[in-house]
């Protein structure tokens, strides 16, 4: 693998300024992992471990998942995901890759975007090519332990820039990158989540208090999943259980806002 560049001018960035500490981190990591077309295989096993040979505490996959996921989505995204025909796999490529990386005369380990080759065709991909669904598979056990996914695999989610709060997509963004690591990411919308979804922003449509209840849930460890009770051994908070109305007939967003399930209340 040839060395990387790394300019001065990424300390002025807005690009990299609205990057979490996690994706930051782990951004500097995939610029020497990725080919030299700025290519990679979206795959959460595989990139935690190569990215973190020593594996630091606290990087689980659900924390890289969400990491890809806030690289793809952010107001100005840094990636693409894109699939090809006959492949299943998941692959992203660095938008600006070979704005600040020397060309050189290798062929790529991955296949083209849909949108053709880097640089010529970075801008047609950032106005055309949607971020595709992240493929997962369904984890059970000591891996759904480890990294709290709970995902289907449904269809494309458009990036989170081209929606405006309030909406399905921009709630689904915010959850991503506001919840702790725990809680499984999220990369699409089925007919049914997107319906309720609205529905809960219309009867919630203040963002401060989707970020509240977000912030409160990084202050329960019965909601990340660190202190299970009886039939409650694998729950984890997710957006889907946060969109439901409880046995109380309280929406659970609601008990959350208010601080029923933090560490120390009395429910």
């Amino acid at each position: 693998m040839p060395d990387r560049i790394i300019r001065d001018r990424c300390r002025r960035s807005p690009t990299l300024q609205q990057l979490s500490d996690a994706a930051e981190r782990a951004w500097w990591r995939l610029t020497t992992y990725a080919d030299d077309y700025g290519r990679f295989e979206v795959d959460a096993e595989v990139l935690l471990a190569e990215l973190f040979t020593r594996r630091p505490a606290g990087w689980t996959l659900a924390k890289i998942r969400k990491v890809v996921s806030e690289w793809a989505e952010a107001p100005d995204p840094l990636i693409h995901l894109y699939q090809v025909d006959g492949d299943p796999r998941v692959y992203g490529h660095s938008i600006t890759f070979q704005d600040h990386q020397r060309e050189r005369d290798s062929k790529p380990k991955y296949p083209d975007p849909p949108c053709g080759n880097l640089p010529q065709a970075a801008a047609k991909c950032r106005d055309s090519l949607q971020s595709a669904a992240y493929s997962e598979r369904r984890e059970s056990g000591a891996e759904r332990r480890e990294s709290g996914a709970e995902v289907s695999s449904p269809p494309q989610l458009a990036a989170s820039r081209n929606h405006t709060w309030p909406s399905p997509e921009s709630l689904v963004a915010l959850y991503n990158t506001e919840t702790p690591d725990e809680c499984p990411a999220l990369n699409s919308l089925s007919p049914a989540r997107r319906e309720k979804a609205r529905r809960y922003l219309a009867a919630f449509p203040d963002q401060d208090f989707w970020r509240k209840s977000f912030a409160e849930i990084h202050k329960s460890k019965f909601l990340r999943g660190l202190k299970p009770s009886p039939g409650h051994e694998h729950f984890i908070a997710s957006l889907d259980w946060l969109l439901t109305k409880g046995k109380d007939g309280t929406e659970n967003i609601v008990k959350t806002v208010e601080g029923r399930y933090r560490d120390g209340a009395s429910k």
